[in-house]
């Protein structure tokens, strides 16, 4: 008895177990194979945007299968009927044995509840999806390369998120999922850090990959010249006729642009018109409306309000508040640090902030924006152009002021950074004419002094002797306003150093063309904005400056008028520059971009002083830019 008993204990947990498996006949059709009229309308239902007719047919076509095919194709239904935001369907499937009856099954469930979890992270939607245990209908797979698309973008894979929507575009997509997969598209690659734009493009050996990268990078880098995107686009598209991509998409891309360039309606400008800083505030008014009425052919251009924040006017922060009552969209001011530091604090800045000048803040507030001609910029610039000529260790010589040595220690920080060396640097007082002291000891000469007189006790004779000075510099930088440079210059030559370079900032040389000064600082190099270099591309200012013309022949305007001029012709800019630092717009003060921080860095232009005047650099070495830093 107890033999027989054995087998059919056995046999019973045989049934069993069997009965806990899934019921998968071993020959279950794959989803994607399965022919149906039905399924044939529902593709085409989809492909016309009509997902709630393609659900239905899915669902009469479920009812004439067998299962598990049957529920197959009604998981594929409840997935659809997640685009419609009904969730309802995917809880009465999921649960269910037969969706994972087979493979095929089992890649529609994993779809959607892939899709059923946004919150779900990106590494893991790339798991699921890119290991399916069996290919997905024609249906779902369009849903499938758009949740990887999303993943990957969200972890930074440019390559394989643009690769997932290029294989998206290449199906019959409803014309509303194809604009949205093209938006998508559009969106990552606006959005991508342009860095990892031009990585990508260099690595990708997908055609098609490259070519969207080429698109967008093209884009981007005309984002302030739509005329030219109009283009370049046109040449993108007949270079790469395989890509398709809509007219609404090219219209809507530079309709974007142009609208991006658009100013504001009404600008508020705080200015000292009365008071110590009158003088400057009037000149950099003059700028502004200079560039104005350049613009009296534009439908566009905003209606200034002028706000005085000089000593018979407002203060900052009221001055502020006037103007946004008055409907101004953007604020341009105010000038003095003490009034860009008040803007800076203010709890509330519903209008942002063009600041004329800047100041170091800690409390970071992204309504304003940081716009001056700080001298440091210029010795950056200097140092800049230093390295590019290949020099590679440099004396100073600096006003001994606070301004000198800000101004050497901005120019030593970038030469430094950029690879070079300061041998030594000298003060010199700013109220004397014989500098013969701070010269010498930074050339040394006091030492081949030394030497001589220690010779001369030694040997207890008189002998011929001439100063040396040291030769291991490359040249010399001088932080001196224009009249101490008149006296620096020609006094380093007349103490041995005839032969070395000068190199200095541009408030070393007179805004306005002197004799005497072009023949003192002949030789010295320096960098200049455009708006006070004679033969430097102005066409961005062209306009302004003849209005100036016509107001005053005999003015030559200075480059607080040039801040004037960019303050305003920025307006059009602004909001491109903040959204690409790579961007750099043409203004008279420089090239400008906006950096991270929400200050404007100004690239200058290289210059020698000649015995005629001030012209621009061009130098025999091919490798120096015409802008620095």
């Amino acid at each position: 008895m107890f033999s027989v008993r054995i087998p059919i204990a056995l046999l019973t947990i045989a049934l069993l177990v069997a009965g806990c498996a899934p019921m998968a006949p071993r020959d279950a059709a794959q989803l994607a194979e399965i022919s149906s009229p039905q399924l044939d309308d529902a593709e085409a239902a989809l492909a016309r945007g009509n997902t709630s007719r393609a659900i239905m047919l899915l669902r009469s076509a479920a009812a004439q299968l067998p299962e598990p095919e049957a529920t197959g194709l009604r998981l594929e239904a409840a997935t659809l009927a997640l685009e419609l935001d009904d969730p309802e369907p995917a809880g009465e499937w999921l649960g269910t044995r037969e969706a994972r009856a087979t493979p095929s099954n089992t890649a529609v469930a994993t779809l959607l509840r892939t899709r059923l979890d946004p919150d779900l992270p990106p590494m893991e939607v790339i798991d699921r999806l890119g290991t399916l245990p069996a290919p997905l209908s024609s249906r779902m797979e369009p849903l499938r390369l758009q949740s990887l698309a999303r993943a990957e973008a969200a972890r930074g894979n440019l390559e394989s998120a643009i690769a997932h929507r290029v294989s998206l575009a290449d199906r019959a997509l409803s014309r509303e999922r194809r604009l949205a997969n093209e938006s998508a598209l559009w969106t990552m690659l606006m959005e991508a850090p342009m860095p990892a734009l031009r990585e990508t493009l260099a690595e990708t050996p997908d055609r098609a990959v490259a070519a969207w990268l080429q698109l967008a990078v093209g884009v981007r880098n005309r984002a302030l010249r739509p005329a030219e995107t109009q283009a370049f686009i046109a040449d993108w598209r007949d270079e790469h006729e395989r890509i398709a991509i809509s007219e609404s998409f090219v219209d809507g891309l530079l309709s974007a642009q142009r609208a991006a360039l658009s100013p504001p309606r009404i600008v508020g400008v705080l200015l000292p018109l009365s008071g110590e800083l009158a003088a400057a505030g009037r000149a950099i008014q003059e700028g502004i409306l200079a560039a104005y009425y350049a613009e009296a052919g534009m439908a566009d251009r905003p209606r200034l309000l002028f706000f005085d924040v000089g000593d018979a006017g407002r203060d900052v922060v009221a001055a502020y508040d006037a103007a946004v009552a008055a409907g101004a969209e953007r604020i341009i001011g105010p000038l003095s640090k003490s009034g860009v530091r008040e803007i800076v604090s203010a709890e509330s800045l519903p209008v942002p902030v063009l600041a004329l000048n800047r100041v170091q803040s800690t409390s970071g507030n992204e309504s304003v924006m940081q716009f001056g001609l700080a001298p440091e910029n210029d010795a950056r610039a200097v140092a800049a152009l230093a390295r590019a000529m290949g020099y590679e260790q440099l004396l100073v010589m600096a006003r001994d002021d606070e301004w000198g040595s800000r101004v050497s220690a901005a120019f030593r920080d970038a030469f430094e950074e950029a690879g070079g060396h300061i041998l030594g640097q000298r003060r010199y007082p700013p109220d004397q004419d014989d500098l013969t002291g701070p010269i010498r000891s930074l050339f040394q000469l006091d030492l081949s002094d030394g030497r001589y007189q220690r010779l001369r006790s030694i040997t207890g004779e008189g002998f011929g002797f001439e100063a040396r000075r040291r030769q291991d510099t490359d040249g010399v930088f001088m932080a001196a306003f224009g009249r101490d440079a008149r006296l620096i210059a020609p006094q380093i030559r007349f103490h041995r150093g005839i032969d070395l370079p000068i190199l200095a900032i541009s408030e070393s040389y007179p805004q306005q063309h002197q004799a005497g000064a072009d023949n003192d600082l002949s030789g010295v190099i320096l960098t200049r904005m455009p708006w006070l270099l004679d033969g430097a591309p102005n066409d961005a200012g062209a306009g302004a400056r003849e209005q100036l013309r016509e107001a005053d022949p005999e003015a030559d305007p200075g480059q607080l008028v040039a801040l004037g001029v960019d303050s305003y012709r920025l307006q059009r800019a602004l909001d491109a520059l903040a959204r690409s630092p790579e961007l750099h717009f043409p203004g008279v003060t420089g090239r400008l971009s906006l950096d991270r921080e929400g200050v404007i860095r100004r690239q200058l232009m290289p210059a020698r002083i000649t015995s005629g005047g001030l012209e621009p650099l061009q130098p025999a070495q091919s490798d120096i830019p015409a802008y620095l830093p």
